[in-house]
């Protein structure tokens, strides 16, 4: 089994989630974008579960998986994929490993490209402002549903996230009261597309250093 970059990509554009709207709706200034970064910037660690609708216009049906996930800064994941499939993402930093049926592969050396997106990764789950770094999110402006933040982003060609994208364009749905992710639609093109739900995120709890360990 050879240790693919192919699945960092659709993880890259993953952060943290559950979904709620109201009717009412209006654009968000950038000072409530600023309140939204400091509010994530106060977390330094965070674990949450998963859920993922994968839907796919051929088949005109969803495909569901789920799982968890931990996330530390300044640089350290894992991506635990239980159901259907399982694998898991470890990423320390330095190193990274990927387990898949009863096999382990580790890339004990990372290709400098391959490392900034890992990163990332980390970044933009636990910094607002990567996010402004690497999407345009201008048209249309951000803007509320309720208690829910709605940016309709797409990834900077200059980007490292943008070189990597498999997406056209991404919507995200924060939460006014921690400044988390809460939702994600990935539009795959095609009419294909892939709704990430993150579900019951606990950032108060210390996470051991075996957590990451390779």
């Amino acid at each position: 089994m050879k240790f693919k970059w192919m699945q960092f990509k659709i993880v890259a554009a993953v952060i943290l989630w559950g979904i709620s709207s109201a009717g009412f709706s209006k654009n968000i200034s950038e000072k409530e974008l600023a309140n939204l970064q400091k509010k994530l910037k106060r977390i330094k660690n965070i674990e949450f579960q998963f859920e993922i609708n994968d839907f796919k216009k051929i088949r005109n049906r969803y495909k569901k998986s789920y799982g968890s996930a931990a996330f530390s800064r300044p640089d350290k994941f894992v991506w635990n994929h239980k159901h259907p499939n399982p694998k898991k993402i470890i990423y320390n930093g330095k190193k990274a490993k990927v387990i898949e049926k009863g096999q382990e592969i580790v890339a004990q050396k990372l290709p400098r490209e391959n490392k900034r997106l890992l990163d990332e990764i980390v970044k933009i789950v636990l910094d607002f402002n990567t996010l402004r770094e690497s999407y345009h999110f201008d048209n249309p402006k951000p803007r509320w549903l309720g208690p829910v933040a709605q940016l309709i982003l797409k990834p900077k060609k200059g980007s490292t996230i943008g070189k990597h994208a498999e997406f056209d364009e991404i919507e995200v749905r924060i939460s006014k009261a921690s400044g988390l992710i809460k939702f994600i639609k990935l539009d795959l093109g095609g009419g294909n597309f892939k709704e990430i739900y993150f579900k019951k995120p606990n950032t108060k709890k210390k996470l051991p250093s075996s957590t990451f360990k390779i």
